[in-house]
């Protein structure tokens, strides 16, 4: 494949895209959801043929990679039918989903193209995983991720947010439940994308901090880091398990950023720190040519701001941005 036309400021080039579906989602994690959140328009909200025709020209532009995120991406009727035509245009297609609907749905996902899936968990403790998601629903998450394996989805992975006070406790049991399951975690900072206004830095909780704990029971592996990826990976000695640190606060991975994030509403967001948005759906709505919105993405992504690096070096990470459910995870 020719090298990606999405190139920025900073010499960094564009292969991959996370596209949030809807802004919607059937649980309400505190540090995601406000209390009262404002959804899109329903007429705002891309079409699926409206996707299809965005990963196309993204697709001639060099992105060889596809992440479908939420809000809660399951919960968009018929979504194993975008699956399917997105994986007609690009093979590697991915999901960020909360679990809720795995059960369900992951035999029909995989047999439609999706090949990986990434399902968000923050505790083991029933009680506690209500409290932080607003469901008492623990147990079929769980089993939507054993139900997710057992489709042949590989390899599954699990994002824990770590949130000092709340759930640092349970570091060594959710990865010791990754590897009784046989399956990967990720462990990732708390970053200032509540909607509630909740993030502080005295709240979060660094990568370092928790390989620390990690070590302190078994012995870590380092893998070598791929370019572009978010987190730094390890396996744990013995197993099969690996074990990666996003840790987009306090040692950020910048440098060599290959994605951009578009809205459910057909706004682009270049970098998730940065603010700005670009509406590209009028483009798709008022007769554009695809050649009219290659030119868009090639300007838009040409102005990507630097990266959250930039603000830890000043000191100067806002305390809110946005709410994550508004742009994807």
């Amino acid at each position: 494949m020719e090298s990606s036309k999405l190139v920025d400021s900073f010499n960094r080039r564009t292969t991959k895209v996370r596209i949030s579906v809807t802004d919607k989602c059937n649980f309400a994690c505190f540090f995601c959801m406000p209390i009262d959140p404002i959804w899109m328009p329903r007429a705002d909200v891309l079409t699926y043929e409206e996707i299809v025709r965005v990963v196309k020209v993204l697709k001639h532009l060099g992105i060889n990679e596809v992440k479908l995120t939420g809000g809660e991406p399951l919960v968009r009727k018929d979504i194993e039918v975008l699956v399917n035509e997105i994986s007609q245009v690009i093979e590697d297609i991915s999901m960020t989903t909360n679990g809720f609907f795995l059960n369900e749905k992951a035999r029909l996902l995989h047999e439609n193209g999706l090949r990986r899936v990434t399902v968000s968990l923050h505790s083991l403790r029933r009680e506690r995983f209500k409290f932080i998601t607003n469901v008492d629903a623990l147990e079929r998450v769980i089993t939507g991720i054993r139900a997710a394996k057992d489709a042949g989805l590989s390899p599954v992975k699990i994002n824990s947010t770590i949130i000092r006070g709340r759930n640092d406790d349970e570091i060594l049991d959710l990865l010791e439940f990754a590897i009784r399951e046989g399956v990967s975690i990720r462990y990732i900072e708390f970053m200032p994308f509540d909607g509630k206004n909740f993030w502080s830095l005295d709240k979060v909780i660094a990568g370092a901090e928790i390989k620390n704990t990690i070590e302190s029971r078994y012995k870590l592996i380092e893998l070598p880091r791929g370019v572009g990826s978010t987190s730094s990976n390890y396996m744990i000695k013995g197993t099969d398990t690996t074990v990666g640190f996003i840790t987009s606060v306090t040692q950020p991975f910048c440098s060599d950023c290959d994605r951009i994030r578009i809205m459910a509403n057909g706004s682009l967001v270049p970098c998730m720190f940065g603010n700005m948005e670009f509406d590209f759906r009028h483009l798709l709505r008022e007769g554009a040519s695809d050649d009219d919105l290659e030119k868009f993405f090639i300007d838009k992504v040409g102005n990507k701001f630097a990266g959250v690096e930039t603000m830890v070096h000043e000191k100067a990470i806002p305390s809110h941005i946005r709410p994550m459910y508004t742009i994807g995870g």
